[in-house]
């Protein structure tokens, strides 16, 4: 039970600070040119806050514990993890908002799929380091 909770802390720290990076590099040159006008402002952080504990629990439950002491393996599982998350978004966008593109939901879900396989990844490295 250790090593889990060190690889879901590992995960949710390293995702949020890939995701802090992507944001703050890809907000104004990605996102903005598409949403413009339609972008939340002030960000809704409290929104933001229940995706994330939503992501973490998620991939604590259906990579984390089954990939526990397989780094490649939970890189590979939280790829595919984080590809359907993402696409489930970017896709759902995709038919509902006029203005998303295809260019923005292909380089999101490539995002989410790699930030979180990279991330869960690490995170089980790391517990496996740290907790072994």
């Amino acid at each position: 039970m250790g090593e889990l909770l060190l690889a879901v802390a590992a995960f949710a720290l390293l995702f949020g600070l890939f995701d802090a990076v992507w944001l703050n590099t890809q907000v104004k040159r990605l996102y903005e040119p598409v949403l413009g006008p339609i972008m939340a402002r002030p960000y809704r952080m409290g929104a933001a806050a229940v995706f994330y504990a939503l992501y973490v629990a998620g991939v604590a439950l259906f990579v984390m514990r089954p990939q526990l002491g397989d780094w490649q393996g939970a890189g590979m599982m939280g790829a595919a993890f984080g590809l359907v998350a993402y696409a489930t978004y970017d896709l759902t966008n995709l038919v509902t908002v006029r203005v998303w593109t295809v260019r923005l939901a292909v380089i999101d879900m490539l995002w989410g799929t790699a930030a979180t396989g990279v991330a869960s990844a690490l995170a089980v490295a790391v517990a496996a380091w740290v907790g072994g």
